[in-house]
């Protein structure tokens, strides 16, 4: 261990800052080890265990698209805890809601339907219209990206 890190010890909010970017990059492994990192700084705050929950998702879900369902699950249940400690202390009524649908998400990966649907009425309840919102978002989102992929194909001639 160098004299630098014996000295400076990155904060929380530096920590989650580190782990979102490393997200961003697809690099999960540490995103993972940053926000864990976060969480034992400060177990008492909701931003590096909702993120945690949505790497955990996120994992979760390229296990399940390889037909690694045990992995998937072992990570969508890791998400599932990091998302309810989330809610737990999270006061920001959007950030809540927003915490309450990545649950659904991750309840949705292991078939927990019933689970999955109060969750989204739960992010409903605290945010009017949060999941009809949400979901059109998402429709937005892949239209464009269909759309960039139809350009795309056009440009090279396909």
């Amino acid at each position: 261990m160098g004299l630098f890190s014996i000295f400076f010890k990155p904060s929380y909010h530096a920590l989650c800052e580190k782990g979102i970017k490393a997200f961003n990059d697809n690099n999960f492994d540490e995103a993972i080890d940053l926000f864990i990192h976060a969480i034992e700084l400060d177990q008492n705050q909701p931003r590096a265990f909702g993120w945690l929950g949505l790497v955990y998702s996120d994992v979760a879900g390229n296990y399940s698209i390889q037909n690694d369902t045990g992995r998937g699950k072992e990570y969508a249940e890791l998400a599932i805890i990091a998302f309810n400690k989330a809610i737990e202390f999270e006061t920001g009524p959007n950030s809540k809601a927003n915490d309450y649908w990545q649950k659904a998400r991750a309840l949705a990966i292991l078939g927990r339907m019933d689970e999955h649907d109060i969750a989204i009425q739960e992010a409903d309840k605290i945010v009017p219209g949060f999941s009809k919102k949400r979901l059109q978002d998402n429709k937005n989102l892949l239209e464009e990206a269909f759309k960039a992929q139809a350009n795309q194909s056009q440009s090279s001639g396909k």
